[in-house]
Order: structure tokens, then sequence, then C-alpha cells
């Protein structure tokens, strides 16, 4: 799952919000934290508490404070603010305890936003939006509205995907017009991969029997991301043996550090395999391959001619970021970026 932006090729700059400055007054005024947790691990059920702040100028009667969950976000089941008792159960807390009515937007019309592209980290690619409209007496500036997401009797919900850096937008509504701007910085947190629950193997699907090819070997949990992280807070080390489909020896003790290791692996013998893998208590087995004697005119090749971006409606911070993910992760022989610009007149 390549998740990147191509934005600095394009020459266009990333503006946490959508915006880059405000000046009182503005929609778009506050500030926003997640109170817990940290992070969050993939797969496993979340319950999470975001605070936000009004600015400068408080929020007006009518006005509002909108969560939007980002248009590739798979929270599951769906986030929701109609069954108290069910899984992923979102409210809303005022500054004086007492609750506040919430609306959700599977698709936030474009007359509510201010911003509502749909790609360069826009507003309107937050589209699954829960709005606290204030109807009885206006917020003072520094008033503090409390979202509770999945604190309900069902719990939170799950996110399969690993994803850092995943982002919810606030958006507010200072004046009352109804229509909302991202604050300057919304908060985030990082969905990091769950414990190791197989192995899994990418090499060539054609090599040349007796020529030395690379296998890399991924540790990755039950929802296949891989298990690794620069904080340290998923991975998985150790040593991984590789044999053929009879139990033939190719690699002893290969060594897997943070989730990815790689073995040169020779095959003495013509005809389809399946490589098998294992270690440190885990299993898996690579792609299928073939072995020639003499390689074949037309090759196969491995690709992902169909990547989204933060260009449209995909995540990510940077081409380097995509394209490191096809070659080193993947290990893609092809992986164009492909936006898609036409996002924004789909909601129009």
């Amino acid at each position: 799952m390549a998740a990147a932006a191509c934005a600095r090729a394009w020459g266009l700059p990333r503006q946490l919000g959508g915006h880059a400055t405000l000046g009182a007054g503005n929609d778009g005024e506050g500030t926003a934290r997640i109170v817990s947790p940290d992070y969050v691990v993939a797969g496993e059920p979340t319950s999470f508490t975001i605070e936000v702040v009004t600015g400068p100028s408080g929020i007006s009667t009518g006005g509002g404070i909108t969560i939007g969950v980002h248009h590739a976000a798979w929270w599951q089941p769906r986030l929701q603010a109609g069954t108290p008792d069910a899984p992923g159960y979102v409210e809303a807390i005022g500054p004086d305890g007492s609750p506040i009515a919430l609306e959700y937007h599977e698709w936030m019309p474009h007359d509510m936003l201010t911003d509502p592209g749909q790609g360069l980290w826009s507003d309107g690619i937050y589209h699954m939006a829960f709005t606290a409209r204030i109807t009885d007496a206006p917020l003072a500036p520094g008033a503090t509205v409390t979202f509770r997401f999945g604190h309900g009797p069902g719990g939170g919900a799950l996110h399969q995907i690993a994803d850092p850096n995943h982002q919810f937008r606030v958006m507010t509504d200072v004046d009352g017009n109804g229509v909302y701007r991202g604050i300057l910085e919304s908060p985030m947190f990082d969905i990091v991969a769950g414990p190791a629950d197989h192995l899994m193997g990418f090499c060539p699907a054609q090599v040349r029997v007796g020529e030395p090819f690379v296998l890399q070997i991924q540790a990755e949990d039950a929802h296949f991301n891989v298990v690794r992280d620069p904080e340290g807070r998923a991975s998985f080390s150790g040593r991984v043996d590789v044999h053929d489909e009879d139990g033939a020896l190719l690699a002893e003790g290969v060594a897997v550090e943070n989730g990815i290791g790689r073995a040169q692996i020779a095959l003495d013998a013509p005809g389809p395999r399946r490589l098998r893998l294992s270690g440190e208590g885990l299993t898996g087995r690579a792609n299928p391959c073939k072995a020639f004697e003499e390689l074949p005119e037309h090759r196969i090749y491995w690709g992902d001619i169909h990547g989204h971006t933060g260009i449209s409606d995909g995540l990510g911070d940077s081409c380097a970021e995509y394209y490191a993910y096809g070659r080193d992760v993947a290990r893609l022989d092809d992986d164009p970026a492909a936006p898609d610009l036409q996002t924004a007149l789909r909601l129009s």
C-alpha cells in the first residue's frame, strides 16, 4: 500500500489545515489536541478523545466545530453518532459538561467548506465529518469542547491499516454563517503495525537456474502491515530459514531487522516454485516464481499501476516516500503515481 504524495514535484506547498495564516475573527480559529492515546495499534479496537479550544473570537451562535475523517481512512465499524450503544460512537461535550448534538455527513457539502478541494491536504478530503453546532449561547474565547470517540458501551472502532500521522481535520465556523475552515494545525496520531503474525516473501516471477536472486522476507501483522516502526513501537527482528516445497534448505538464519530481511537464493532445477519461510515461531511463503534454463523473451513484472497520493484522495508527504515504499517494501518493478484530480469534480 504505497501511500505518499508528489506535491513537491508539482511545485505545490503543504499547508497544515488547508491554509497558511489566519486573522482574528476568521473561520479556522482554534487549537486542538488528542488527549489520548499517543498512538494506535492497527487492528485493535480503540477509543480516543480530541479536545478543541476556541480561538480569540470564540464561536457565535449558529457556528460550530467539525471534525473530519480522511477519505482514505478505514475505521471499522464506521465511526457514527447515531447509536450510543454501538461501536465507534462519537459524542461532543460542551464547556459546561452538557452534550452537544452532532450532525454526521458522509460527504460534507461543498457549501459548508471554505476549502472544498479533494486533494493537496484540503479540508474537503476529510469529508466524513461530525459537526457540533452551537445553538443556545456563543462559546467564549478559550472554551473547550471535547469529542469522545468510542467511549460508549459498544467500545471503540479499529483501523486495520498502519498509517503514520493519521490526522483528524478540525474545522471551525466562528461567525455562524455555516461555512467551516480547517484550523492551522489539526491533531494526529500514528497507527502502527500490530504483533507479527506471519512471514511473507517477495522474489522475481522468473529466474534463471543457478543464478542468485534476491528474496525479500517481511514480518507482517494479521492485517498485512510490515511490523516496523522507527520509534520501536512495532518491531520484529530474528532469524528465518528458507526451504523449497520439498523441504530442502535454501538459506539458513536469514537476518530480519525491523521487519525486513533479504537473502540471496539460487534454484538448481527448472520449474515452478513457492518458497517456504519459517523462524521465530512464524511461518509463511513467497510469491510464485518459475525457474528457467534460459529466461523467456516475454517477462512477468510486478506493479501497481493505480496508486493514489496526497495530490488527490490518498495520503503521504513526498514522492521519495511513495517510490521508496514501492521499491524497498512492496518490491515492485513498476509503481506509477496516479492522482485522481477529478475527485473534486465528483462532489460539485
